[in-house]
């Protein structure tokens, strides 16, 4: 587990940085190497509230996703703007954003859904079903 925490800092008066009132912004981005990046999905989002800051939590420091490349040589700029996407895409709440991107969220309900049913055919099942 990432123990890892960001929050903003304000330039101040005399040129030093103070913690700002709200956390770093939501989609701040930290790569850590060639395969790992840091993304935040939780943090300050001033454009949902017309240039004021909003933290949707209200309270606390958010925590980073730990997002690694196994495959592939997409940049974690472009991996990271699809994570943030699919972490807006809960269409049932009226929440801005989830923690997680909801095909991770959707899979955990789909496999509790599965484990109760008594038998499923081996067959392909359409996802709209389970959800």
């Amino acid at each position: 587990m990432w123990a890892w925490r960001a929050i903003a800092l304000d330039r101040g008066k005399d040129g030093k940085g103070a913690p700002a009132a709200y956390p770093a912004h939501r989609g701040s981005l930290l790569v850590l190497d060639d395969y790992a990046a840091l993304l935040w999905t939780q943090g300050n989002a001033p454009e949902a509230a017309a240039g004021r800051g909003y933290y949707k939590e209200g309270v606390g420091i958010p925590r980073p996703l730990l997002l690694r490349r196994w495959l592939g040589t997409s940049p974690a700029e472009s991996i990271s703007a699809e994570v943030l996407g699919l972490s807006k895409m809960n269409f049932n709440n009226d929440a801005l954003y989830d923690l997680l991107p909801v095909t991770i969220k959707y899979a955990g309900i789909l496999a509790q859904v599965v484990k109760r049913m008594p038998r499923l055919q081996a067959r392909p099942y359409p996802l709209r079903l389970f959800i």
